[in-house]
């Protein structure tokens, strides 16, 4: 074989790698199941990354009130104390957002209408999830647990750099056979 289709296959090769390489990026390890507990607060830390993700409680209601359930209608909705799925999440520094405030007569119901919840993260930023509510000893009920999912990601712009040198670099190679 010639030096210099030797040199073009393996030129070639190392394109299509970085254009493997340079698909976007998205912190999916940071996407999936937590557990937030309401009888402690304890906040959940994780890492976001440019997109649009989707929070929602799959699993586990709490009451707030150590029990009672008072004011509902027939249906077992619009409670005045009832269960719960109710949580926070904070973007960065930026305020809490409280998902799922309604009242139900059951943690089934309050499970069952768990409401999903979707939000856009413009940078790199840690995300916090939490129970948020004062005090926490008269809470009852079981840890929930909140998915957290990537709708749609944005790439990063390393990425789309890389993927552009990619690009080049076919094109460059393209045009090399034509000239041969």
């Amino acid at each position: 074989m010639h030096w210099h289709l030797a040199r073009a296959r393996l030129t070639r090769y190392a394109l299509f790698a970085s254009l493997a390489a340079a698909t976007p990026s998205v912190a999916r390890a940071q996407a999936g199941d937590y557990v937030l507990n309401p009888l402690t607060g304890a906040p959940v830390t994780v890492a976001l990354t440019p997109g649009t993700w989707s929070l929602q409680v799959f699993r586990g209601a709490w009451n707030p009130w150590g029990g009672p359930v008072v004011g509902c209608d027939i249906s077992g909705t619009n409670c005045s104390q009832g269960w719960t799925t109710l949580f926070s999440y904070a973007v960065g520094a930026g305020p809490f957002t409280n998902v799922g405030p309604a009242l139900w007569s059951t943690p089934a119901l309050a499970t069952a209408n768990a409401p999903l919840e979707t939000f856009v993260v413009g940078g790199a930023v840690p995300g916090t999830l939490r129970v948020i509510d004062d005090p926490y000893t008269d809470n009852i009920g079981t840890d929930l647990g909140v998915r957290l999912a990537v709708v749609t990601a944005t790439p990063e712009p390393a990425s789309l750099a890389l993927l552009a040198t990619g690009v080049l670099g076919l094109v460059a190679v393209g045009r090399r056979r034509r000239l041969d």
